[in-house]
């Protein structure tokens, strides 16, 4: 039932991304009157960027010599004052940038930024990286595959396939490289909204950590709709993607609620591999609790 009504939700697209439907979708949110302005943009950011490195350097070099040094000491309380406040920030950004690029993700409190974005790296379900592990917190907990959804909400921002948005040509190259042709981008959704991303096409299984999929129910139960999920909860804590996509998982698990008609239920389909259909016990991951500000 879940798979049916997914079907017909996702033909439609979610309320959140009805921004996108005269656009081409994520690509489009620097698109103004059919020029897309996202390479001057960037280009000019990155002007200004180097303008200011190059600032910092014709700078460093002009407090090497004398006359800087006296024309440094001429300018009073607010020169020593802007000196000081650089040697105790430098070393904070630095701090802070570091633990954005490199600690969050080892860590696993951090699974969206630039820098997991432009490695490829996995942050959950074991790591991809040539040397180091990913999620060593195991803070987000077992990796769940979606089966089937039918919440409009939560298909506007999951798994994020923005494959429309791609050429026929461009299309074609991936294929003939032996690329799928097909992209998935959530990480967009999540940081800007629903609006950022296409209408999502056919429904398409995808994975996420259990603190996601809870996150992903209470946003289907915020909106207030009628709606159908069907998750499985995957055995051990990494694996390939072979595991991600054909492991029988260590239990399947149906949610059913319409808050109109006042349905709430949560059913076991199978456990073990095994048919189950018992009701689903408190501790399960459909049943918790709103996650809290922390989390």
């Amino acid at each position: 039932a879940a798979a049916a009504a997914a079907a017909a939700a996702t033909s439609s697209g979610g309320d959140g991304s009805g921004a996108a439907a005269g656009e081409v979708g994520q690509m489009s949110i620097m698109f103004a009157a059919g020029v897309d302005w996202s390479v001057p943009t960037f280009v000019l950011l990155a002007g200004v960027v180097l303008r200011g490195v190059a600032s910092r350097g014709v700078a460093s070099a002009a407090a090497a010599s004398p006359s800087a040094a006296a024309a440094s000491a001429g300018s009073g309380a607010s020169g020593y004052a802007s000196q000081g406040f650089g040697r105790r920030a430098a070393p904070a950004l630095l701090s802070v940038a570091f633990a954005h690029a490199f600690a969050g993700p080892i860590l696993g409190m951090q699974n969206l930024g630039g820098s997991i974005m432009y490695s490829n790296l996995r942050v959950v379900g074991g790591s991809n990286h040539l040397l180091l592990p990913t999620n060593l917190l195991r803070l987000t907990g077992a990796v769940v595959r979606v089966e089937a959804c039918s919440s409009a909400a939560v298909n506007a921002l999951y798994p994020g396939d923005f494959s429309s948005v791609f050429s026929p040509r461009a299309v074609a190259l991936l294929r003939a490289s032996g690329h799928s042709g097909r992209q998935f981008n959530f990480a967009m959704g999540r940081v800007l909204g629903a609006w950022a991303l296409p209408p999502p096409p056919r429904f398409v299984r995808y994975t996420v950590p259990s603190l996601e999929l809870r996150r992903l129910l209470a946003e289907a139960r915020g909106a207030g709709e009628a709606f159908a999920l069907e998750y499985s909860v995957l055995a051990g804590p990494e694996g390939d993607e072979a595991w991600r996509g054909s492991s029988a998982g260590v239990r399947r698990v149906s949610v059913s609620e319409d808050p109109a008609r006042g349905v709430a239920e949560c059913v076991v389909v199978s456990a073990e591999g095994r048919p189950s259909g018992a009701a689903c016990e408190d501790g399960e991951l459909a049943r918790l609790p709103p996650l809290r500000a922390w989390e």
